[in-house]
């Protein structure tokens, strides 16, 4: 959407008095279905969209979205950020171009002007949602063999936890996950071998790498370090991702809810403190592949002048309609100091990590074993 002129305006239709009581519940527990009509030609309906913290204290509403049909499912499935807690209003945008420009597989997302009717609601970024459809659709996979499980279990708000680790008979990893394409294992047990392997004690990562795309892991890992994506598997968190496993593939890791980016946490090339991934990072191996990557993307195509040039084509984009007024709560003024200050902290991170890329001295022992055909690269670094 940066390449554009002119942001997209998206209009949902809904009687006044029912669109009142469903925004209504935003501050509640509720999440109410309302019917609506999407540009004025499609049936859709929409729900709110958020967790209980944001919903308490965030006075725009995020939402789900579908409408058109496509035999007996909907065309198009949505998840509308408002983005509330972030001044820019770009860092998700910003956060899921980065991983797709690194090569990540991230859903698409487009910044847009949403209205209900003739009433400016804001500024929002659509986001595809990562379902079972959004597989059929893209053509990533055969979906029919493909494996798709969310980070985030039901009823908890972390994944990969030490306290998740099996703790009795017939307990199984997979317990933490949300299923959402399972036709090709509907017992888990692809996922429930790789999660073992990778908690194994030693780590052996050459087993590992026959089950786990390594590569890819540590191009994703490469990319929230530059990021500085603390609420993930990268620091602290076991949410905000997705497993999904190509058939006759191995496990790739995918981005979501990248909106926690930049904010100068002084985090730099951290244990994390998820079980399973804190012991990929403290491998001697993986940890110089990482290293190695951070290094190229800084480099390439992930330069802070790139992503400079990024957030000022989506300013132009964005900028008029928090001029005239339609992004509620968020001044103009406000708004420009927010990226200036976003651009300043993507230029002196990406100086930080240039320097520190070389500093291995803390680095853990290498695994059991050698990773053939994988996991080479070293940071290039003076003698």
């Amino acid at each position: 959407s940066a390449e554009t002129t002119a942001l997209k305006k998206l209009v949902i239709s809904a009687p006044p008095e029912q669109w009142a009581a469903f925004v209504g519940a935003w501050p509640t527990r509720e999440k109410p279905k309302l019917s609506v009509r999407v540009d004025g030609r499609f049936a859709g309906s929409m729900r709110l969209h958020g967790s209980r913290s944001s919903r308490r204290s965030a006075r725009k509403a995020s939402f789900r979205l579908q409408w058109g049909t496509r035999g007996a499912e909907p065309e198009h499935r949505v998840v509308l950020k408002s983005g509330f807690f972030d001044e820019t209003r770009l860092r998700e945008w910003l956060g899921l171009r980065m991983f797709g420009e690194a090569g990540i597989t991230a859903p698409p997302a487009e910044l847009v002007e949403l209205w209900r009717d003739d009433e400016p609601l804001g500024v929002y970024l659509a986001i595809t949602a990562i379902d079972a459809d959004y597989v059929f659709r893209s053509g990533i996979a055969d979906a029919e063999q493909a494996l798709l499980y969310w980070g985030d279990p039901p009823g908890s708000p972390t994944a990969l936890k030490p306290d998740l680790v099996p703790a009795a008979a017939g307990q199984r990893y997979p317990d933490a996950y949300t299923p959402v394409l399972t036709r090709a294992d509907p017992e888990h047990h692809s996922l429930d071998g790789m999660l073992r392997a990778l908690n194994a004690e030693p780590l052996d990562l050459p087993f590992l790498s026959q089950t786990v795309d390594l590569e890819q892991w540590a191009q994703w890992f490469a990319v929230s370090e530059i990021m500085e994506n603390w609420d993930s598997p990268w620091h602290r968190r076991g949410n905000n991702y997705s497993l999904y496993r190509r058939p006759s593939g191995r496990w790739q890791i995918l981005p979501w809810d990248v909106d926690h980016i930049y904010e100068r946490k002084s985090l730099y090339f951290p244990r994390p403190l998820v079980a399973g991934v804190e012991k990929l990072h403290a491998d001697e191996q993986f940890q110089l592949e990482l290293r190695a990557r951070v290094q190229q993307l800084l480099a390439g195509a992930l330069n802070p002048v790139t992503l400079g040039g990024w957030l000022n084509d989506a300013k132009r984009l964005i900028g008029p309609s928090i001029e005239a007024g339609r992004e509620p709560e968020l001044q103009f003024e406000t708004w420009t100091l927010a990226v200036r200050q976003l651009q300043r902290e993507i230029l002196a991170r990406a100086g930080t990590l240039s320097k520190l890329v070389c500093d291995t001295a803390a680095l853990g022992p290498p695994s059991t074993g050698t990773v053939l055909g994988t996991l080479r690269q070293r940071p290039v670094c003076p003698p």
